[in-house]
């Protein structure tokens, strides 16, 4: 509903690594090319006749990698070994439990590629919670991240440890580490349209 509402041209794509369980393991999302061979399958097999004509992953433009609670493993694996290119933007809701080194790789290791003047820029968000578990890293990740921008470009962050409610201009950002005052199961359900909103994709025809 959240996509539909947001009017964007884009595909979602939810993954269950574990029938009907409560479980943080990639599963094959933790082999080399484990995102790869999952979206080829998946456009092979379904997305291309739906889409009137043969189409590979690497033909798609931006892929945005989101998990809520413990799916964060997940994209990990996808983003240090997955084999892809074209991951433009990653979005944590509640759900930066571990795994710093892949998302520091991310994001403080090719800062310059967020910059938003260039043609696909990169995007990294993050939203944490009081009480879910991932304030500490969270604030940690963010505060590196302040550190790596520097003075230089300081408007490509939003840093907020406050629970203010962001006004929509905020979501441009190109790095959001953002508090909320929300449960852990309502951060997905309130950020995840508006970050989608502001990730860059065409949008639908009227």
């Amino acid at each position: 509903t959240q996509l539909d509402d947001a009017r964007v041209n884009a595909l979602l794509i939810a993954v269950e690594l574990r029938f009907d369980t409560a479980s943080g393991n990639p599963g094959a999302l933790a082999n080399a090319n484990g995102l790869r061979d999952l979206l080829d399958e998946l456009f092979d097999a379904h997305l291309s006749p739906m889409l009137g004509r043969p189409t590979r992953v690497e033909e798609v433009e931006r892929i945005v990698l989101a998990s809520h609670s413990g799916g964060y493993i997940a994209v990990a694996r996808s983003l240090d070994r997955g084999g892809l290119s074209n991951v433009r933007e990653v979005q944590l809701y509640d759900s930066l439990y571990g795994e710093v080194s892949a998302y520091r790789q991310f994001t403080v290791a090719q800062i310059g590629r967020f910059d938003p003047t260039l043609p696909l820029p990169l995007r990294f968000n993050i939203v944490f919670t009081d009480g879910g578990g991932t304030a500490t890293l969270s604030r940690t990740l963010g505060t590196e991240l302040t550190s790596a921008v520097g003075p230089l470009h300081p408007e490509w962050l939003l840093f907020d440890t406050t629970t203010a409610t962001l006004t929509p201009d905020a979501f441009a950002h190109p790095i959001i580490v953002k508090r909320s005052m929300l449960s852990h199961d309502d951060v997905v359900r309130y950020y995840f349209g508006r970050m989608i909103t502001a990730s860059g994709f065409g949008p639908l025809p009227p």
